[in-house]
């Protein structure tokens, strides 16, 4: 039998993303973002989706209403029409970027050879005052 893809964001508790600009007002976008509020993108989750046909042309209207979390405990909600959303793959959303560590630090941090815990690793650096004075 084939499959059929659902489209993600008609499903009611997906997650969706959309432009900041189309969440809030530019003025506030600007606030948050900066030069990236043209660009930045917002996380949500869909609370339902209405559709409506308008009477005279009869084109339909699809309508995605979401949450969007802006951080710092801030969520709106909005109406935005389906073409200004996107769905969130469904194995992103709970991917996260390693962390990879710095070719320059050493791996080793363990001091045991070292009780007073200062930094031995720069011993070649000369101290402020090591010149001040000597002439």
């Amino acid at each position: 039998m084939p499959t059929v893809d659902v489209d993600q964001r008609r499903v009611v508790g997906a997650r969706v993303k959309a432009k900041a600009v189309h969440v809030t007002s530019e003025s506030e976008a600007a606030r948050r973002y900066g030069q990236l509020s043209k660009t930045k993108m917002v996380f949500g989750t869909v609370l339902s989706v209405d559709t409506a046909v308008n009477p005279t042309t009869n084109r339909s209207t699809t309508t995605v209403v979401a949450e969007y979390d802006f951080g710092g405990g801030v969520t709106k909600r909005k109406s935005l029409n389906i073409r200004s959303v996107h769905a969130v793959a469904p194995d992103k959303e709970n991917q996260q970027p390693a962390l990879a560590e710095s070719p320059n630090e050493p791996t080793g941090t363990n001091n045991d050879d070292n009780p007073t815990g200062t930094n031995t690793h720069n011993a070649s650096v000369a101290s402020p005052g090591a010149f001040a004075g000597n002439n």
